[in-house]
């Protein structure tokens, strides 16, 4: 679960001991520390330490044993949901649109930006005067 599993590598804490007890772990990380419970008296004294500590969380609360027909209900709701065609998405609900626009609008404002940047650089044909607006052109 963590990629680090200590605490404080100065106070040697091991956190895993501590994810084992709360039960966080995935199946395969559970079955490892399992079985390094076995090999290393370290991490069962670890884990003895954390069941412990949080033993008084687990004893606050009682225990509830669901409905027998519970298991049976999410199996239904899982298969339901799996066999319901797909719908097609609308177009506000398209991540393709969305990066499609974003790259569009991306580029629309680097090319604005780039065209201000040339026409601000480049020096007209003829300084402006103050009466430049009153000569009539031809």
């Amino acid at each position: 679960m963590s990629t680090d599993d200590t605490m404080d590598p100065a106070a040697g804490g091991n956190l895993v001991a501590a994810e084992y007890v709360l039960g966080v772990l995935g199946a395969e990380e559970r079955r490892e520390v399992e079985r390094r419970l076995a090999q290393e008296p370290a991490l069962a004294s670890e884990v003895a330490f954390w069941e412990e500590r949080l033993g008084g969380i687990a004893d606050a609360v009682a225990p509830v044993v669901p409905p027998p027909h519970t298991w049976s209900q999410i199996e239904a709701a899982i298969a339901s949901v799996a066999r319901r065609p797909r719908t097609a998405t609308s177009l506000w609900q398209s991540i393709a649109f969305w990066r499609g626009f974003g790259i569009g609008a991306a580029t629309l404002a680097a090319a604005s930006i780039a065209a201000l940047a040339y026409i601000g650089l480049v020096p007209g044909s003829r300084p402006a005067t103050a009466w430049s607006w009153c000569r009539p052109r031809f």
